[in-house]
C-alpha cells in the first residue's frame, strides 16, 4: 500500500472519531491495537505450525484494523 493513501486514510480515521485523549481512550486504543495484531500472528502461528492456509483477504482486512488503531494511537 502506498505511503500517500496510508496518509489518507490515518487523516480521515482522526476526522470520523471525536475522542477525548483520556487515558481509557488511549488505554481503548492501545488494547484493540494489540488485538488485531494478535489475530494476523495467530494467523500466521497456524500457518507455520497447523498446515493452515494463509487467508490473505483475512489478513489484509486485519491490517487495514491495525492501521485504524495505529491512526487513532499517533
Amino acid at each position: 500500500m502506498p505511503l500517500s493513501l496510508i496518509s489518507r486514510v490515518l487523516n480521515r480515521n482522526r476526522r470520523l472519531l471525536v475522542f477525548s485523549r483520556s487515558k481509557r481512550a488511549t488505554d481503548l486504543e492501545c488494547l484493540g491495537l494489540t488485538g488485531e495484531s494478535g489475530e494476523i500472528a495467530d494467523s500466521v502461528k497456524k500457518a507455520l505450525f497447523q498446515g493452515h492456509d494463509i487467508d490473505a483477504v483475512h489478513i489484509a482486512k486485519e491490517l487495514g484494523d491495525v492501521l485504524w488503531y495505529i491512526g487513532l494511537v499517533i
